[in-house]
């Protein structure tokens, strides 16, 4: 079995509104990823789940893995080696990672404060970075959308930590 690691957007379905509900509408998230179908094909996988993505370390079939890293909204990580700095990967693929970090929701501040030399930092300090808070979903009926609540008391921690997705699955 060969072994990846995923960044997963994840889907959101937004139902109309149901009669005789004081909700205007209901959305549900889920990932990306057909996890029954992956664990039917012999395939294994651990995820943490952020704010509105998913990191998941998944072993299968190199087929399996090819096929996962072609949905859309998955972003396949550059290396499997936790431990490698990040100078080892090309320009394009470390810009590629801190685009990510953007995408998040984190500034270029944010970025420098953490990794002063981001090809100093490995692929485990920057899963770990993603990985520590995560702001749990909120729904904006204006846009019918699902948000990033701003409320202090909605930042939570991830679970479970990258060290433990890392031994659990090989």
């Amino acid at each position: 079995m060969a072994v990846a690691w995923f960044i997963v957007r994840f889907n959101i379905t937004i139902f109309a509104q149901a009669i005789f509900t004081p909700l205007p509408c209901m959305a549900e998230r889920n990932s990306a990823l057909d996890e029954p179908a992956l664990l039917a094909n012999g395939g294994r996988f651990r995820r943490i789940e952020l704010s509105d993505r998913l990191i998941y370390k998944i072993s299968a079939s190199q087929g399996v893995l090819d096929a996962i890293a072609a949905l859309p909204g998955v972003k396949l990580m550059p290396t499997n080696r936790l431990d490698d700095a990040l100078s080892t990967l090309t320009v394009n693929q470390r810009n590629a990672l801190k685009n990510e970090l953007l995408d998040q929701g984190y500034t270029q501040a944010d970025i420098d404060a953490e990794f002063p030399n981001l090809g100093q930092a490995t692929l485990r300090q920057m899963l770990k970075f993603m990985s520590r808070t995560k702001t749990l979903p909120a729904f904006d009926v204006n846009t019918l959308s699902v948000i990033r609540s701003a409320l202090p008391e909605d930042v939570v921690p991830c679970e479970p930590d990258v060290d433990d997705v890392e031994t659990s699955v090989s």
